[in-house]
């Protein structure tokens, strides 16, 4: 099936009614405008303009469970079941690469559509299962929008099964007054996924915005037996922080990769949950962002679960739950898995893995378990709190740990009237050098977190500016956290130090260091294990037990 102009390149076609598509092979024209649009393609479908969804079908001619309750229920790939209803719901449904005995009779139908479009035999060839689209406009609230090529899929097809899309806008920002509730998106790709401007329509960064100014957002989901790659932004928000914003859930069963400048995010009345799962996930200088900008005392934000093979994240990228604005909701968690290893690696600028809250509520805990975590040139794994609230815990699991010139911060700021997370660590073995840092501070009105280390092996420090420490700030008002290491040894080098202090209204946290099994070594000029006090809170009690201590 394809729409030619007179000089044989792909054309519009406009229809106040709700076509249903039918072609036996590829199905290509260069744009569309009207009621729901369905396309049941044997082959790729291509659209290299714009297709804008304006209502549903008011005639009757829609897929839906009334007229074609075989059609209408589609099981995603993960098993998730999407009901398409074009009479209910401005739909845009298109199927790719489908299985020729499942697409029924070939044509149009009704049969011809009043507009301007010309089939061109609708028996044509095969040539593979792709969906590429320059962009889709859902210009009505409420409605839904599915690409896939997964559903009822000839296998045998040769040629590309890779879903592309430039843009899509399924918020409300083309919706006729007063707007409503955005879009759900549902991509479900036999190949690979890409988000790209390929057309050039929104100045080379893709988008994927299901956005609403006032209502709920729409849900975006997307998933892909290959790898999927984002250029661009996906929003799911509630803009102006009056409804719930939507969720993002990214599936590969290859990679996932964001590249420089994309942005996944969902903020609203309480942020949505954002999922990636994948073999290999990448960040480079990009954000994932869930934002609070309501929400009532008890009420908790989505969290952020990544879970993968291997996570890194550089070049400043971002992930980050938070409350903003008059909120009183509590920030989601941060939870990130990788069964093989997990790199934050800041470049210049600093990546940083972040749980806050700056309003009424409590900050969001972060856990992180791979067999190797390693922070390095600047990366920071932070939970805080700046106003009522308490901040979260910090939960690290690794086999082999490593912090160089990165940091590991707990904080009660300076505006904050809450507890300060904890930091805890159950590991083979840390390594903190060159500038890192493990840290828990209150700079305001409530106690530090504490720290815990557990290693099975060797617990290193090394270097001048290389500190594990625990403070209660000029001005706070609290007690510092306690330090605790039990690892088979613990050596402090080259100007290392782990410190307690207390220089605001508090006592300073005790330290241990327990080396049952093996040594406790300082050395080195400036190296040293101390708690001090400078006001009239009192210092700590320091703790050392081993059958081995050399200085």
């Amino acid at each position: 099936f394809r729409i030619e102009q007179p000089n044989g390149n792909p054309g519009n076609f406009y229809s106040p009614y709700d076509p249903i598509i039918r072609a036996i092979g590829d199905v290509v024209f260069d744009g569309y405008q009207g009621a729901s649009l369905h396309i049941l393609a044997g082959g790729s479908v291509i659209v290299n303009g714009i297709i804008q969804i304006d209502t549903p079908d008011a005639t009757g001619n829609a897929i839906s469970p009334a007229t074609t309750p075989g059609l209408a229920t589609v099981t995603l790939s993960n098993g998730t079941q999407v009901t398409i209803d074009g009479t209910q719901q401005a739909t845009l449904d298109i199927r790719a690469g489908m299985n020729l005995a499942a697409i029924g009779v070939p044509g149009l139908f009704p049969d011809p559509i009043p507009g301007a479009f010309t089939p061109i035999d609708p028996n044509a060839a095969a040539t593979g299962a792709e969906i590429k689209i320059g962009a889709i406009i859902m210009a009505q609230p409420n409605g839904q929008i599915l690409l896939t090529n997964q559903y009822q899929p000839n296998l045998a097809l040769p040629g590309s099964k890779d879903i592309t899309i430039g843009a899509i806008i399924a918020g409300d920002a083309f919706s006729p007054p007063p707007g409503g509730n955005s879009s759900d998106v549902f991509i479900d790709s036999r190949g690979n996924f890409l988000l790209n401007d390929f057309l050039g329509l929104n100045g080379g960064i893709g988008l994927i915005d299901a956005a609403s100014l006032n209502d709920v957002g729409g849900n975006v989901t997307i998933l892909s037996a290959g790898n999927i790659n984002l250029d661009g932004r996906i929003d799911t928000s509630s803009i102006n922080g009056l409804a719930a914003a939507g969720s993002i859930t990214l599936f590969a069963l290859g990679n996932i990769a964001l590249t420089p400048q994309t942005t996944l995010l969902s903020a609203g009345l309480l942020g949505g949950n954002i999922s990636l799962t994948g073999a290999d996930i990448s960040l480079d200088r990009s954000v994932i962002n869930i934002e609070n900008r309501g929400g009532t005392i008890g009420s908790v934000g989505g969290g952020i679960r990544i879970q993968a093979r291997s996570f890194t994240a550089t070049n400043a990228s971002s992930v980050n739950t938070g409350s903003s604005g008059t909120s009183e909701a509590s920030s989601g968690n941060i939870d990130i898995q990788a069964t093989d290893f997990i790199l934050l690696d800041g470049l210049i600028l600093g990546t940083t893995i972040q749980a806050d809250n700056a309003t009424f509520g409590n900050g969001g805990d972060v856990r992180i378990i791979a067999p190797n975590l390693t922070l390095t040139a600047n990366s920071q794994i932070n939970t805080g709190t700046s106003n009522l609230g308490n901040g979260g815990n910090i939960f690290l699991q690794a086999n082999a740990l490593q912090i160089s010139n990165s940091s590991i911060e707990s904080r009660v700021f300076a505006t904050g009237q809450g507890t300060g997370g904890n930091i805890v660590i159950d590991t083979g073995s840390l390594s903190l050098s060159n500038a890192g840092l493990l840290l828990t501070a209150t700079s305001g009105l409530g106690d530090a977190g504490n720290i815990q280390v557990t290693a099975r092996d060797a617990v290193t420090l090394t270097g001048s500016t290389t500190f594990m420490t625990s403070q209660v700030d000029p001005g706070a008002i609290g007690r510092g956290g306690n330090i605790s290491i039990e690892a088979g040894s613990v050596s402090l080098a080259n100007g290392a130090k782990l410190t307690a202090s207390t220089d605001g209204q508090g006592n300073s946290g005790n330290i241990s260091v327990f080396a049952d099994n093996g040594s406790v070594t300082l050395s080195g000029s400036g190296t040293g294990i101390w708690t001090k006090t400078t006001t009239d809170g009192a210092g700590g009690v320091i703790a050392i037990r081993t059958d081995n201590l050399q200085m």
